[in-house]
């Protein structure tokens, strides 16, 4: 990323934007980077679907130039992944804790969106393991991936009382049919159930957080596509055009 030393700075044009990152979608978009202009997000692990395309982008480049690690693929995009999560974010981390207003502001709003995505991604693998895990929805399983993780709704955090408590606010989707959101609440309640013991107490690990509904919309990508036309808000449908 242009820099000589763990210390040097890092060159702002290479980093995304909080935005491209949300709305970029590989299929239309192509790669997020090239390998002469690296561009890792480094306010999110390396497991998403922007860092993943960084990996690979690396991982092809660097075996081009060392062709004895043309059959090691994989573990040059592991020693990359881990490169990125330990050594770069943290590189970075420090960078916009010294005192770069511009920097740090920009830092806390992609790492508040990086936290987002990951309660998203948390939130969904919990619906799809209850899915998969009782015989009455497992037929319900196959359409819950189909809404997949951008299927489901984010939340903004806040810290509102005295004793700092964090309180979580659902944001809707407008594209989403409300009819859906009972349906996915019902996956919620069997984990619930499922976190209760026999003596009526909680079950080790942390208990998720609790979210509170309003009337906060997202603002965040578009539909999730293919999706049966019940699962469509019908007066998002209205505001589409006839392609």
């Amino acid at each position: 990323m242009r820099r000589d030393s763990s210390d040097s700075p890092f060159d702002s044009s290479l980093i995304p934007t909080q935005r491209e990152v949300e709305v970029w979608d590989k299929d239309k978009d192509g790669p997020c980077c090239t390998a002469t202009s690296f561009r890792p997000d480094l306010t999110s692990p390396p497991g998403t679907k922007w860092n993943i395309d960084c990996v690979q982008i690396f991982a092809e480049d660097f075996v081009k130039y060392h062709t004895q690690y043309e059959h090691h693929t994989a573990a040059v995009r592991l020693a990359f992944s881990t490169h990125l999560r330990k050594q770069l974010r943290n590189d970075y981390t420090k960078m916009c804790a010294k005192g770069n207003l511009e920097a740090e502001a920009a830092y806390a709003a992609r790492s508040k969106h990086a936290n987002r995505q990951q309660r998203k991604r948390t939130l969904f693998r919990r619906r799809y393991e209850m899915a998969l895990g009782y015989e009455e929805l497992k037929p319900h399983a196959a359409m819950l991936q189909e809404f997949g993780v951008d299927g489901m709704s984010s939340d903004e955090s806040e810290q509102e009382d005295k004793h700092n408590k964090v309180h979580y606010h659902v944001l809707i989707k407008p594209w989403r049919s409300p009819q859906v959101t009972p349906w996915l609440r019902a996956f919620d309640a069997v984990y619930f159930r499922s976190r209760i013991n026999s003596t009526g107490g909680n079950t080790r690990g942390a208990f998720p957080h609790m979210r509170m509904i309003g009337p906060r919309v997202s603002s965040a990508r578009g539909a999730v596509p293919g999706l049966l036309l019940n699962a469509y808000s019908p007066s998002w449908l209205v505001q589409l055009g006839p392609y």
